[in-house]
């Protein structure tokens, strides 16, 4: 069985850590030192760290983590970045698909987020900010309260597939403002915009198999999970983002 970590020390991440939470026995969330330690068998629910790989001492932190099971810390530090989930024991990890949190400069670019899960623990890193992660992080300064770190991690699946449907509404209102100056014989060339939108629907359309892929990998393989709270963690998701 793949048992979670006992200690964490984040000391020597410096600006590898992007943030950390505690989260008390009421589920709230409070934001650590980037450089804290903690013991997960004693006083605390459970803790969220978020690591950023662009950083040197990140990856060479994650290498050294003997807690993380091997193929967990492949998937951290692989360039592979094609969405995955694997199950062991009492943990999860692999990697989702979100959009850049930069949207201003990066327009509708894709990111990747690693992620391994247990009971006490969720570790997850990014090389560019993703949309679900700060959304989560906002949801938890503001006093959210999450009943577990599987609840926690779902919140993150559920924030990205809102990312991605918001991209598609933003692709629609772009379509639609087109469509209009076309009908009303504006003397405009749509052709840029035009290929711009193409590219951002087929990048859209890759999310969307993505975020269908790791949400399938949880359905077809929860009598892997030990723990209940993994079972239905992806038809929880897809009632709530992609009801029929």
């Amino acid at each position: 069985m793949t048992a979670q970590p006992a200690r964490i020390d984040l000391a020597d991440l410096g600006p590898g850590v992007a943030w950390a939470f505690e989260f008390d026995e009421n589920g709230r969330g409070r934001l650590l030192e980037g450089d804290c330690s903690f013991d997960l068998t004693h006083g605390r629910r459970f803790v969220w760290v978020h690591l950023i790989l662009g950083n040197a001492r990140t990856r060479d932190w994650i290498g050294k983590q003997g807690a993380l099971p091997p193929e967990a810390r492949e998937v951290f530090l692989s360039k592979d970045r094609h969405p995955r989930l694997h199950w062991g024991g009492e943990a999860l990890w692999g990697t989702l698909h979100d959009l850049r949190h930069e949207d201003q400069t990066a327009g509708m670019e894709a990111t990747d987020l690693r992620f391994a899960l247990w009971p006490q623990f969720l570790l997850t890193a990014r090389h560019h900010p993703a949309r679900s992660a700060m959304a989560v992080r906002d949801q938890a300064e503001k006093g959210a309260i999450f009943e577990d770190s599987a609840a926690l991690f779902e919140s993150l699946l559920v924030a990205a597939a809102d990312s991605i449907g918001e991209a598609a509404q933003e692709i629609a209102g772009e379509l639609d403002q087109i469509e209009d100056r076309v009908l009303s014989d504006a003397l405009r060339d749509e052709s840029a915009a035009l290929l711009r939108l193409r590219r951002n629907i087929s990048r859209q359309e890759r999310l969307v198999q993505a975020a269908h892929s790791v949400l399938s990998q949880l359905e077809q393989n929860r009598a892997e999970s030990v723990l209940q709270a993994y079972r239905d963690l992806g038809s929880r998701v897809r009632q709530r983002c992609f009801p029929r």
